[in-house]
């Protein structure tokens, strides 16, 4: 039979397109279920239901890791952290942790000084119900430390399950409810929350996903009461994003993720669906290089077959590797490489537990990429456009055989999305300049837009 394993996942970028897909094992025994990068120190810490990294064992399930070694912080928590955070030469975390065995101070917030190399509290932790047992993740957001999740209290300044932390002082925000919060982001200058929560204040139009105007908190301008959970939220392409499991069926403004653009909620590409059905889980989200990348619990976005893990250009969906059949954790980029966290099943050769390292440069595997518009005519035909010849060494003909791109504007982007090339619309363009590999040319004008991979020999 297979066998569980619990690993660390490296997903690094390489430069030749030739390279094949795998997976490298982090030889992490257990669960990764949090990230974060310290750009000043320039390691990434990892912090989960682990017991070992490497050759170190660690009793409160937390890692360092240099890109080649990894290390382990003194024993002094005793149990993993739900979440981590460095800020300002300081690594807060947050838990349930109790006195025994290593006499953990805090049950709900201690941090790492890198000064002082020790582990220290921080005023009297998070209190909610009149003990030092609050729960709380962290978010840094314009240089300062966010904590949200379920407390009343923090260093004598009564909150309510929101506060800020500049490293000295702390401010409570103003959310009136004692719901959990589960993440927040701040878009537009205003600061949106979600979590299990519906009908706040009375109001039937505060359900799930709420913002902070600065005085008061107002709806979102969804309606999400039928949401089972929201799981991530960030803002992408000047957006904000919003996944989960979530459906139109229910009222939800999409399937299991949506943008909002300031004005209005869009369903994104169909969603995202699981063995036929909606009831798919995206669970994290990273942007990276422009690019979004997308994990959880799902094996199709749209009609595109895709397990696991999927990025974003802000035009097409592509799949990375569809060889994943679990759910894939969080992600995190360090050393412009990505790491994915998780809990998956492989069996290999004589029922062996396996594990691949995959190259950046075959992310876009052949016909794994969906092309999607919000709000943009889609009133051609695919075959009404040819590019010819393709692979290429130099020229590429394209041939509008219904002349909707006269007026358009043509643009080619590498894998990274960056703009390699853009023009009038032609109809030859001669592309002996640019370096061999896998590009993306779009024609677009006012009514349609077209997407199509090119090679370059």
């Amino acid at each position: 039979m297979p066998k569980k394993i619990h690993i660390l996942f490296l997903l690094t970028f390489f430069a030749p397109i030739t390279q094949a897909q795998n997976w490298l094992q982090m030889n992490v025994n257990g669960d990764a279920k949090c990230f974060d990068v310290d750009t000043v120190a320039n390691v990434l810490f990892v912090a989960g239901d682990m017991t070992s990294l490497g050759s170190k064992n660690t009793a409160n399930g937390i890692g360092i890791w240099d890109g080649i070694n990894w290390d382990t912080l003194p024993n002094k928590l005793n149990i993993p952290p739900w979440s981590m955070c460095h800020y300002k030469n300081k690594l807060y975390v947050t838990g349930s942790f109790y006195e025994q065995p290593f006499n953990c101070p805090s049950k709900s917030l201690m941090v790492w000084d890198f000064t002082t190399l020790k582990w220290d509290t921080v005023g009297i932790g998070l209190w909610n119900g009149g003990s030092d047992g609050g729960i709380a993740k962290m978010e840094r957001i314009n240089n300062e430390l966010y904590f949200f999740g379920i407390f009343d209290s923090v260093f004598n300044c009564k909150v309510n399950n929101l506060a800020k932390f500049d490293g000295v002082n702390w401010t409570a925000i103003n959310f009136p409810y004692s719901s959990l919060i589960n993440d927040i982001a701040m878009y537009k200058g205003e600061l949106y929350a979600y979590g299990q929560f519906w009908n706040l204040g009375g109001n039937p139009n505060m359900d799930c996903v709420v913002k902070y105007n600065g005085t008061n908190w107002v709806p979102a301008g969804a309606n999400f009461e039928g949401a089972h959970s929201i799981e991530a939220m960030t803002v992408y392409k000047n957006e904000l994003y919003v996944a989960g499991y979530f459906l139109k069926a229910d009222g939800c403004p999409g399937d299991n993720i949506t943008k909002y653009d300031g004005t209005s909620w869009q369903e994104v590409n169909g969603g995202f669906s699981l063995y036929g059905f909606a009831d798919a889980i995206p669970r994290h989200m990273e942007v990276y290089n422009d690019i979004l990348y997308i994990t959880g619990n799902f094996d199709k976005m749209g009609t595109m077959p895709t397990k696991s893990i999927v990025t974003y250009d802000g035009t097409q969906f592509c799949a990375v590797d569809n060889s994943i059949d679990q759910c894939a954790g969080p992600i995190a980029v360090y050393k412009n490489e990505i790491y994915v966290g998780g809990t998956w099943f492989a069996s290999g050769t004589n029922y062996q537990d396996t594990v691949f390292f995959m190259g950046r440069q075959n992310k876009f595997g052949v016909d794994t990429c969906q092309t999607f518009a919000v709000g943009v005519k889609e009133n051609y035909r695919a075959e009404n456009i040819k590019v010819y010849p393709n692979p290429t060494t130099s020229i590429l003909n394209i041939i509008d055989e219904q002349n909707q791109f006269q007026n358009a504007t043509i643009n080619i982007a590498n894998y990274l999305g960056q703009i390699v090339f853009t023009s009038s619309f032609t109809s030859q363009i001669d592309l002996q300049n640019l370096s061999a590999g896998m590009y993306f040319l779009t024609i677009e004008n006012k009514d349609s837009k077209k997407t199509i991979k090119i090679i370059k020999e």
